[in-house]
């Protein structure tokens, strides 16, 4: 029923269109009280059939980038179709999350994302509560999730997208 992934390294495979979104999208993602503080990659990128026939699906891993030690995370999203064009679908959450464990996927058109699980007094270093996993899957519009990931220790940090 699953169909092996495509796994791209650090953007390499990337056709240029999306590995340049990426980057723009990530600078352009900021924290709606410090519009200082934006993001960029964590990891290598996940590329996935979307299952749909229609092209592919991609999430990456954004870390925040600031002088604050903070932790602070999101996943972002994309659509591509056959001949270049791709689609910034949006981010996991709309508040930064602690720590994203792993992102996988179990075939064509899903992600499963596991989180860090931070307890509300824990130190950014050391969440105390067992992982959460968040699984999504493309609908051929939109992706649809079965929970919601957890946020960062402290209180929560809304993002923004600038235009």
């Amino acid at each position: 029923m699953w169909a092996a992934c495509t796994i791209i390294t650090n953007g390499i495979g990337l056709s240029r269109g999306i590995a340049q979104q990426i980057r723009a999208v990530m600078a352009r993602t900021v924290e709606t009280a410090q519009p200082m503080v934006h993001f960029a990659p964590a990891d290598a990128a996940l590329t996935v059939d979307d299952g749909r026939g229609a092209g592919s699906l991609t999430a990456i891993v954004g870390m925040r980038v600031s002088m604050n030690a903070r932790v602070g995370q999101l996943v972002f999203f994309w659509h591509s179709i056959p001949g270049g064009k791709s689609v910034f679908l949006g981010w996991d959450s709309s508040d930064e999350t602690g720590r994203v464990l792993r992102l996988a996927s179990p075939g064509q058109g899903a992600f499963s994302i596991t989180y860090a699980h931070f307890a509300p007094r824990d130190a950014a270093c050391c969440p105390s509560l067992a992982p959460v996993r968040v699984d999504s899957g493309w609908s051929g519009s939109i992706l649809i999730s079965n929970g919601v990931p957890p946020r960062a220790p402290g209180a929560p940090i809304r993002v923004k997208l600038l235009h």
